[in-house]
């Protein structure tokens, strides 16, 4: 089982750990790049919070045996379908604070992309957070804190949960079964991806075989090869899946230029730090950065645009392979 606490800051987990040992009732704002990392660290201080024993993992507590889904005293809410945290949220929120606790004496209400609320939304949760509760913990959670309005973050205590980092996504693979190599490879890619790596492990796999072909056949400047392979891999795919193979290449590419610069890259596996050095053998530096620019041009896109984008990217990646191995002979 994975110990959140190991997982973030150590700073944000002396605070977890000393903000659920008071036992006072807290307004919280948890924010980073990790949303397993935010979530789970939610997780961590509402049953805690609530926890009527010994506050430790296998705490055998009637609180912690039924948390969460089963506990009285806990509320979850999340975006609507439309991406939005709506006012119904914030009002049953409301409801669910001034009803007697039935359970332990307590309640916590998870909150979460609290950046998402609606106006009217917005507006009922303030008056909520303007009375100090004593005994409720609320626990927001937020990508960003510049995301979440001021008048908010003004009334809760800051965490910084973490981000994606490559040993936190090793770590998560390998709880769930994966073996070492492939949890190394997708850790290694996973910090560059939009999406979770771990959440998103069977799409990731599938991007993860498909490019070392597609990549390759860049790198040989036959566009038409690359396009071929990519038109195999795109018949089923979603936008999702064109958005993590054009990250991963852009991810592949930069560490062909760590290991160009011998700079420290994250590849680990022998086989493919070798790989990874042939691609570099007779691609020149300036062809190398400005392929690396077009693929972050396609990262930095509308999602609507973004197949498009990959496409011409690849083009012009594949021009660049090309004019770079034909200067030579035009210069002699």
């Amino acid at each position: 089982m994975l110990n959140i606490l190991k997982m973030v800051p150590k700073k944000t987990s002396d605070l977890m750990y000393a903000t659920v040992h008071q036992g006072k009732g807290f307004y919280a704002l948890l924010v980073g790049d990790s949303k397993f990392l935010r979530t789970e660290s939610a997780l961590f201080l509402a049953k805690n919070y609530l926890c009527l024993g010994t506050r430790d993992e296998d705490c055998p507590c009637s609180s912690c045996r039924k948390f969460p889904e089963d506990n009285p005293d806990v509320l979850v809410l999340s975006p609507s379908a439309s991406g939005n945290m709506l006012k119904e949220s914030s009002d049953a929120c409301i409801s669910f604070l001034e009803d007697i606790s039935l359970f332990t004496g307590k309640k916590s209400v998870i909150l979460k992309e609290v950046d998402k609320f609606t106006p009217a939304a917005l507006g009922s949760l303030l008056k909520i957070l303007e009375e100090k509760i004593p005994s409720a913990s609320i626990i927001m959670t937020a990508s960003s804190r510049n995301k979440v309005e001021p008048t908010v973050r003004s009334r809760c205590q800051i965490f910084f949960t973490g981000d994606n980092t490559r040993t936190s996504l090793f770590q998560r693979l390998s709880s769930e079964g994966t073996n070492v190599k492939t949890s190394e490879e997708l850790s290694r890619v996973g910090t560059w991806i939009s999406g979770d790596a771990c959440d998103d492990k069977d799409k990731l796999l599938i991007v993860h075989k498909a490019l070392p072909k597609i990549l390759a056949a860049l790198m040989q400047g036959d566009s038409a090869k690359a396009l071929s392979y990519f038109s195999e891999f795109a018949v089923k795919a979603r936008v999702e899946d064109i958005t993590m193979l054009s990250e991963t290449i852009l991810a592949t590419l930069v560490d062909v230029q760590k290991v160009s610069f011998m700079a420290s890259s994250h590849i680990s596996q022998p086989s493919r730090l070798e790989w990874i050095t042939s691609l570099r053998d007779g691609l020149g530096d300036e062809a190398l950065t400005r392929a690396i620019a077009l693929f972050t041009r396609v990262r930095e896109c509308l999602p609507k645009h973004r197949r498009a984008m990959l496409i011409w990217a690849m083009c012009g990646m594949a021009e660049e392979v090309k004019e770079t191995k034909t200067t030579p002979t035009k210069e002699s």
